[in-house]
């Protein structure tokens, strides 16, 4: 008979080692689930990544499908050419930027910079001491003296047939008649990824060259916005296409225009918010003297001088198209942030070219013009109330920098630079 000890010992070593072998069981058991789990995982990566190279491989498919039914737009000889044309892949990237300084004056500037300013003086700009043979004084600001020499024939006026007629091609807000399939669907992918831009870029444009253009200039300048594109060789083929489908022609211009009045309305509303502060209208004044007051401010443009004594009623003559208002106007409407027309195309305002001067100032005269009976009565800022209104100050601003043109540009120049140092300080790049 065998002792009782040795049997209780050898009953916990064969548990002890049952136990040991379950614990190795189980641990071998989950490290297989584990292994299968990610066998598993992998798996589902992998049917994935198939399934997206099979999507990729279909959405390249119907790229190259739809680039083939574009270049089947053209003929072999119009690839060649476009091709082998030097001209044809010509932008306007490709010119010289024009040097433009925004650091004061050079020498010769200061030299000549008491001769400019002997030309404003007493009675605005003086420019009548010696009129020109076949010349006509213009009424309004500095008594303009606007020379008929044919080799620089004056602007059509906004009454003639080339603003508002009926056979121009143009509504009365300045953009393009509407053609029947004028929609971004009737137009190529490669033009419609580029009528966006260019409309924003005809805004400048209309701003900078001319706010109330007639038919053609209002083509030349939709045209000039969508050929400035990223891939000349693209924008090559587009205008192609428009130079051989007038009606194709017809609904880029279309779409590019739209939104011309809404520039229209967006000046005159922050001219007409701004002239309460500047020349305290309506104020405290009753309807008569409101009347009067309004009068003196419209008559020779003497809102836009500088220097205005309101309750005088004088003006400084040496700070023509310098009253704040006009800065103010600039920087609210153009330099307003980072995503402002003046900041995103610096390149187009620097300096700031007269024809934005003048749009401001034909804004802001708009916007007394609704005060002129001593009463607010609202009138819309449209081409056949305003383009001759914006076509005398561009050729009062123009006659200025002839007889002061050192003055004159050394103010377009800090137009810039003001407007430019605030917009900075918003974005929060001024250093």
């Amino acid at each position: 008979m065998a002792p009782r000890g040795g049997s209780k010992s050898t009953s916990s070593a064969a548990a002890a080692t049952s136990r040991s072998k379950n614990a190795s069981s189980r641990s071998t058991s989950d490290a297989s689930n584990e292994v299968e789990i990610l066998r598993k995982k992998i798996a589902l990566l992998e049917k994935e990544k198939k399934l997206a190279e099979k999507s990729d491989r279909k959405i390249r498919q119907k790229a190259k499908a739809v680039m083939r039914a574009e270049d089947s737009l053209y003929s072999d000889e119009e690839e060649a050419e476009v091709e082998n044309d030097p001209e044809a892949n010509k932008s306007d990237r490709d010119d010289p930027p024009q040097s433009r300084s925004v650091n004061g004056h050079n020498d010769s500037e200061n030299n000549k910079e008491n001769a400019d300013q002997n030309s404003i003086k007493n009675n605005g700009l003086d420019v009548q001491r010696s009129p020109q043979r076949n010349a006509t004084i213009i009424p309004g600001p500095f008594n303009i003296v606007e020379s008929t020499n044919p080799s620089t024939p004056p602007r059509p006026s906004a009454t003639s047939s080339n603003h508002a007629s009926p056979h121009s091609g143009k509504s009365n807000d300045g953009s393009a008649k509407k053609s029947k399939k004028a929609t971004l669907k009737s137009l190529t992918p490669r033009s419609r990824v580029r009528v966006k831009p260019a409309n924003k870029l005809f805004r400048v444009l209309m701003a900078t060259q001319n706010a109330f253009p007639n038919a053609e200039g209002r083509n030349t300048m939709a045209l000039e916005a969508f050929a400035d594109g990223k891939s000349k060789k693209d924008g090559d083929r587009e205008m192609k296409m428009i130079k051989k489908d007038p009606d194709y022609a017809d609904r880029v211009i279309y779409i590019i225009t739209q939104g011309t009045s809404q520039l229209h309305g967006e000046i005159k509303t922050k001219c007409a918010n701004a002239i309460g502060g500047h020349y305290q209208i309506p104020g405290s004044r009753n309807p008569a003297d409101l009347k009067k007051f309004v009068a003196w401010l419209l008559a020779d443009s003497n809102f836009a001088f500088g220097g205005l004594d309101l309750a005088n009623q004088t003006r400084d003559n040496q700070k023509p198209y310098m009253h704040p208002i006009i800065a103010e106007i600039l920087q609210k409407q153009w330099f307003s942030s980072k995503r402002a027309e003046g900041y995103k195309f610096r390149e187009k305002f620097n300096p700031i070219p007269l024809a934005l001067i003048a749009i401001i100032v034909t804004g802001v005269e708009a916007a007394l013009q609704d005060w002129k009976e001593g009463q607010y009565s609202r009138t819309d800022f449209t081409t056949d109330l305003n383009a001759p209104r914006w076509d005398h100050h561009v050729s009062g601003l123009r006659k200025l920098k002839e007889k002061a043109n050192n003055w004159t540009a050394n103010l377009q120049k800090k137009m810039f630079i003001d407007a430019w140092q605030v917009v900075l300080i918003i974005v929060g790049s001024y250093f």
